[in-house]
């Protein structure tokens, strides 16, 4: 049997809907006969089974697996075991993706599977620093500036055939709930060679009532951190690069969450950290720039609710005049964005 060069690896629970149409967007895809499809379903209670077996029965190239018990994120290595492919990447259960994705991807693979670095998709989120949409590097520090909170995607991640080996001897990282941003860090400090992509591949579909349980602040500032503290007291990583990444999570990552309730947020099940904000400001309020973030964020979020209710408001008056409904006209032709 000839591997195929690139398996999509899908680890899932629950999340038939959304997994349907993450499937659907996959299969019309020039380039999805080329691929394998691996799904590893972590026992799910809803109707899971039955529509992976209709894709199943339909395209030979998608593989279904499904555990005997909830594994929880001991999922995420296990669907990479279970795949076949020369690259294995892993993508979450609610992926839309882009129409030339696969195409993409199968590039990439093919242009570094000689020298196999590892290889981390950013999808278009932004950067502490404007990078080219292919950025080689050859150092681990850089490599945890540049990437910093946004290792910790699963979507981001994959791994080449070789570096999926007795995967399950990890499995007490995923204890973590990031076991792949243990394994981004270790391979990259181990070679120092990786590759950042920033092209957008895929979109995310809203997932009501998301299960937050495990965390956000254990996971991110408690975690996360945890997982770089080796690399710093070893030296590999500087401590001006460690705050560095902690100032651009509370920026960049934490900012929505304690200012503006994010759609991914509303009715989540936050268990036992429903004060995950207070937990994250705690840690932050003796840092120089601790007051500076909390007015200036303040500040932008309210300013920005304000000014879409105003647009808002307008809008609704407009369409009643006709004048209203010229100056909408010309803002549909021209693709403006007022707020």
């Amino acid at each position: 049997m000839i591997a195929p060069l690139l398996s999509i690896c899908i680890p899932t629970y629950n999340r038939a809907e959304y997994l349907e149409k993450s499937l659907e967007s996959l299969v019309r895809q020039d380039g999805f006969p080329q691929v394998e499809v691996v799904i590893s379903d972590n026992c799910s209670e809803d109707n899971t089974a039955e529509v992976c077996g209709s894709y199943c029965s339909r395209y030979p190239n998608i593989i279904y697996h499904r555990n005997k018990e909830n594994i929880y994120d001991r999922n995420f290595p296990t669907v990479l075991m279970l795949a076949h492919g020369v690259f294995r990447k892993l993508f979450n259960d609610t992926m839309i993706y882009e129409d030339v994705s696969l195409r993409y991807l199968i590039e990439i693979v093919r242009k570094y599977s000689g020298s196999r670095p590892f290889l981390f998709f950013l999808n278009g989120q932004q950067l502490p620093e404007k990078i080219l949409p292919v950025t080689e590097l050859e150092n681990f520090e850089r490599f945890c500036i540049l990437t910093g909170h946004r290792l910790t995607w699963i979507a981001g991640f994959g791994l080449w055939e070789e570096q999926c080996v007795n995967l399950e001897d990890e499995f007490p990282y995923c204890g973590t709930n990031l076991w792949q941003t243990y394994k981004a860090l270790r391979i990259v400090s181990e070679n120092e060679q990786s590759v950042l992509m920033s092209e957008r591949i895929v979109s995310i579909q809203s997932v009501k009532n998301r299960d937050y349980s495990h965390g956000l602040y254990t996971v991110f500032y408690k975690n996360y951190p945890a997982l770089l503290a080796p690399y710093v007291q070893s030296g590999r990583l500087s401590e001006k690069a460690f705050r560095k990444i902690r100032k651009d999570m509370l920026y960049t990552q934490a900012a929505p969450w304690l200012f503006r309730m994010p759609e991914s947020l509303k009715g989540a099940d936050f268990g036992k950290e429903a004060n995950y904000k207070e937990l994250i400001l705690r840690d932050y309020r003796h840092e120089p720039y601790y007051l500076h973030f909390v007015i200036w964020n303040f500040f932008h979020y309210r300013l920005k609710e304000i000014r879409c209710k105003y647009f808002v408001m307008l809008k609704k008056l407009a369409v009643h005049t006709a004048f209203g409904r010229k100056l909408l006209g010309v803002k549909r032709q021209r693709n403006l964005k007022l707020y």
